[in-house]
């Protein structure tokens, strides 16, 4: 099982960190997305449109500002580079559909945009050793799922395994080496609760509510733990 672990200077940064981690192992990915799980996820994109009229009323919102001063923190530009679960509730704001991709990244969708918390997953098979949330030191090449391929900052958080970086900018965007498709059977996923005003009940409903989603949609043995600063 791959531990996840955190850099001494992430913690000194952020001493209230933590990071819920959801693994899934043995699941059935391979079947067509739930229509069940398709209107679940349409429903959280309504419940979106009902609470926040529009993107000043998001912005308001403390899961998208903690994101938003945290990406300013480390050198990214939020306007730029939006944090992932921001770009998720714009796209619902302006009424877009949600792409469908596979019953494990829709089920963390769903529970994102339920619980205003950012989600990131990796095929744990294609994960070498433990994934580490450290500073990078600029210059280690990162290849999105989008097929993009750049060079990271110095001073960027990432989330990164032995050999390669698996995330940019914290959570803006997954690597393409541990992307999961419809082949996947054993995942690790992660939402981050960085700051104290993230109450560690809601960090642990953000979990459940996916957890309770795999079990349903994808099946296996899902698991999960809260990894906080030792």
């Amino acid at each position: 099982m791959n531990n996840v672990k955190i850099s001494k200077e992430i913690s000194l940064k952020y001493p209230a960190l933590r990071i819920g981690c959801i693994h899934l192992v043995e699941g059935n990915n391979a079947r067509e997305v739930s229509t069940e799980l398709v209107d679940f996820q349409r429903y959280a994109e309504e419940l979106i449109r009902s609470n926040f009229e529009n993107v000043e009323k998001l912005n308001e919102s403390l899961f998208i500002q903690v994101w938003k001063q945290i990406y300013r923190d480390n050198g990214t530009k939020p306007s730029k580079y939006r944090p992932t679960v921001e770009a998720l509730c714009r796209r619902a704001l302006k009424n877009q559909k949600l792409p469908i991709i596979n019953n494990i990244v829709n089920s963390y969708i769903v529970g994102s945009l339920k619980s205003l918390m950012p989600y990131g997953g990796y095929d744990a098979e294609k994960v070498e050793g433990d994934i580490h949330l450290r500073f990078s030191e600029g210059g280690e090449i990162f290849e999105g799922i989008d097929g993009t391929k750049f060079e990271t900052f110095a001073g960027e958080v990432v989330y990164a395994d032995a050999k390669d970086i698996l995330t940019s900018r914290w959570n803006y965007r997954d690597s393409a080496k541990a992307m999961i498709t419809r082949t996947t059977k054993n995942v690790i996923l992660l939402t981050e609760a960085p700051v104290e005003s993230i109450e560690d009940e809601h960090l642990q409903f953000a979990v459940d509510h996916v957890k309770t989603l795999l079990n349903r949609f994808v099946g296996g043995n899902v698991s999960s733990a809260i990894v906080e600063i030792s």
